[in-house]
């Protein structure tokens, strides 16, 4: 819990909270070009990338979580549309996710490097 780190400080014990560190490299690929980060709404974060899934492809409700991950609108083959959670995703796909920040360690496996 990313809360507790500066109780945790004050008290001169060392911390280092799992969600903060996912959260980090989640961000350090997004700002190395892999994807691009939006927005910010609260415990929110509006993401867009390109989906890596290899040869498999999945339906958009295997992705989303109820309450931490929205698949808002996706890219593929030049066409655009807000999916559905039946809508089929394919490899390379370029998606606009909301995710809350406690989901981040779910959605990096679905960003491309």
């Amino acid at each position: 819990n990313p809360d507790r780190a500066e109780a945790y400080s004050l008290l001169g014990l060392d911390y280092v909270c799992g969600t903060t560190l996912v959260s980090e490299e989640m961000f350090a690929k997004i700002e190395s070009g892999v994807g691009h980060h939006i927005e910010t709404f609260g415990d929110f974060e509006i993401l867009t990338f390109s989906l890596a899934l290899g040869s498999e492809n999945v339906e958009v409700s295997s992705i989303e979580r109820e309450g931490e991950v929205r698949i808002a609108l996706v890219e593929h083959e030049g066409a655009s549309l807000i999916p559905r959670k039946d809508t089929v995703l394919h490899d390379g796909d370029q998606v606009v996710a909301i995710v809350r920040t406690g989901s981040v360690e779910h959605m990096s496996a679905y960003i491309r490097d």
